[in-house]
This record gives C-alpha cells, structure tokens and sequence, in this order.
C-alpha cells in the first residue's frame, strides 16, 4: 500500500509534466502595456519664454500714451516635437509642486506697466513681455504605435513651455518697450532698439 510521501511525489510528477506540457505564454511589450507614457529628463519652472506683444500700442509723437497702464497678455503652450502630444499626462507627471499655475491650453494675463514709456518721435511703440514657463523635455514611449509598426514601443523626444499664472492671473517676468514693425519708421534712429517679434495691429 503506497505511502501518504508515495501520494504527494506521484502528484508532484504530474504537476511538472503538465507545465512543461503547457508553458505559461510569454507576453511581450504590447501585451503588457497599452497607450502612452511620458519620461521627462529635464524641466525648469523659471525658464524665460518667447517675447509676447501687448494689446495696446501708440505713436510716439502722441501725448497720454496708454503704454504706462495695464495691458494684457495671451500666451499658448510651444511644443517642439513632431509627434501628437498628451500635454495632460506630461503635467501630471511632474513632481515637486512643479506643475502649480501651468496651463495647458492658453492663459490671459494682466502686467502692470509702470514707468514705460515710448519714446519721443514717428515710430509706434508697445509692450514686449517675456514671461516665466515652465520648460519640460523628455521622451514619449508609444506602445500601440510602435505594435502597430512591430517594434513593440516607439520612443519619440518631446520638448514643450508651459505658460505659468499666478492665482490673480498675472504671469511672472518682464515687461519692456518695442517697436512695432508693421508701422512706420520702426528702424529710425531712436526708435525703440527691440523690435516687436508680432505684428502690433493683431493686439
């Protein structure tokens, strides 16, 4: 009569010969994962962003030149990179209290513009603001794309700037005069030495 050890190695024997029987599958990359999944190597919640014109201009031969009050800011996020973005996903990635007051969409502000004025003479002058954004790099592993392709996962370089507000909706940066370039004598001698990088009549 077997032994209760007889009973347990007969059953161990089976349960080894039914897994080598029947390996346990092996699941790749695109089984495994789904969707998209963001790295980021570097960010930078002080980075200076691209000049933005204001929404007031004047002549510089004009007495009572608005320039001095507030004026408004719109700014959207820049993205360099050729690839379809999940700007939701990169936020919400960073840690740190990194993505306090960014935007992901575009974002209104107000600056104050004390002690600018426009010089005397027959250029037109307005507001150049460069804000503070937040600066994200990184990379964009895409599993479905790259499964579809048969590469398992597509790795892509992302770089994009955030706009940044404040809770009153006033962007952190400065605030200088530029000429406009879509008017008149904004190359004279005098006229503001920054050149307006947008055209002052959109504002």
């Amino acid at each position: 009569m077997p032994t209760l050890y007889d009973l347990l190695a007969v059953a161990l024997a089976l349960q080894q010969s039914a897994v080598l029987a029947n390996p346990l599958p092996v699941l790749d990359p695109c089984q495994l994962m789904q969707g998209t999944s963001y790295d980021i190597t570097y960010s930078n919640p002080e980075a200076i962003g691209n000049g933005i014109v204001g929404d007031m201009h004047c002549n510089g031969n004009d007495q009572g030149c608005p320039l001095s009050q507030s004026n408004s800011f719109s700014e959207t996020v820049t993205i360099n990179a050729g690839i379809s973005l999940d700007l939701s996903k990169i936020v919400s990635t960073l840690g740190g209290g990194l993505n306090a007051g960014v935007s992901i969409g575009k974002t209104t502000g107000i600056a104050s513009t004390a002690g600018k004025t426009c010089p005397v003479g027959p250029w037109t002058c307005a507001l150049i603001f460069t804000p503070n954004v937040l600066h994200v790099m990184g990379t964009q592993t895409n599993y479905e794309e790259g499964c579809d392709e048969g590469t398992g996962a597509k790795t892509s370089p992302y770089d994009v700037e955030f706009p940044k507000a404040n809770a009153d909706g006033v962007f952190g940066g400065g605030i200088d005069i530029c000429a406009c370039t879509d008017f008149a004598h904004w190359s004279d001698n005098g006229a503001p030495s920054i050149k307006c990088p947008q055209p002052c009549l959109a504002h």
